[in-house]
């Protein structure tokens, strides 16, 4: 399994170079992409996020025979064959919260970890893929801390969006949540290490397989018992 952990895709015309050619290079096949939304029953969102990968995909020359909106396949008996026989999944961004919910409850996780392919988590997508889901009291829509067990696919932790302009800084502004460092630090002296992807000025993009983690693209740092620091791969 390879595993691409994104803050995001934040460049305007998706993939960067670097990431392409490593894409290209590690998606085999292009027979079956899957989508797993972050707000199933948010359909219209569900729709236009699948329409923004696609578009991603065909922008570095990768096209898939069939594309899966898992949520329509829920229930079908031909469940496993459908996730285990893709060549790529794709976990979309939004809730967290409620996309890990779905997760287990269609033991869509079970099927993850025997997946030999790709799988790409974008912003709570990755969060998902985690060792550990973290939330920091940041908005109306996420008032508490929450940690809460993820996938744990490859034995790490991540944190979106983690965008400062200096190591010494306490908040950070991302448009609608505020986020206290302080919260991350704290969290760090029981969950440690997280790896903290920005978005700026290109998303970051952790690549992961049995034997390495390798940041792509993007910066990145790592917060070990409470301590924040650059990280280089």
């Amino acid at each position: 399994m390879i595993q691409y952990f994104c803050s995001s895709i934040a460049k305007p015309d998706g993939y960067t170079e670097i990431v392409a050619t490593r894409l290209k290079k590690d998606i085999k096949n292009t027979k079956r992409l899957i989508f797993i939304p972050s707000i199933p029953e948010d359909k219209i969102e569900t729709s236009h996020q699948i329409e923004k990968h696609l578009a991603y995909f065909n922008m570095i020359g990768i096209q898939f025979e069939e594309v899966v909106d898992i949520t329509k396949e829920i229930n079908n008996d031909n469940l496993k064959e459908i996730v285990i026989n893709s060549d790529v999944i794709i976990l979309g961004g939004g809730n967290p919260l409620i996309q890990m919910d779905y997760i287990k409850k269609h033991g869509l996780d079970v099927l993850m970890k025997d997946f030999n392919n790709v799988i790409i988590g974008i912003s709570a997508g990755a969060m998902c893929m985690s060792e550990y889901i973290i939330i920091t009291p940041c908005s109306e829509e996420y008032p508490k801390k929450i940690i809460k067990k993820g996938m744990n696919l490859s034995a790490i932790t991540i944190f979106p969006h983690f965008n400062i302009t200096n190591i010494n800084q306490k908040t950070i502004d991302n448009d609608l949540e505020i986020i206290e460092i302080s919260d991350i630090e704290e969290i760090s002296k029981n969950i440690s290490p997280i790896y903290l992807l920005a978005d700026i000025p290109n998303s970051c993009i952790l690549r992961a397989t049995k034997t390495r983690f390798q940041i792509l693209d993007g910066t990145a740092y790592i917060i070990k018992d409470g301590k924040i620091s650059a990280y280089i791969d």
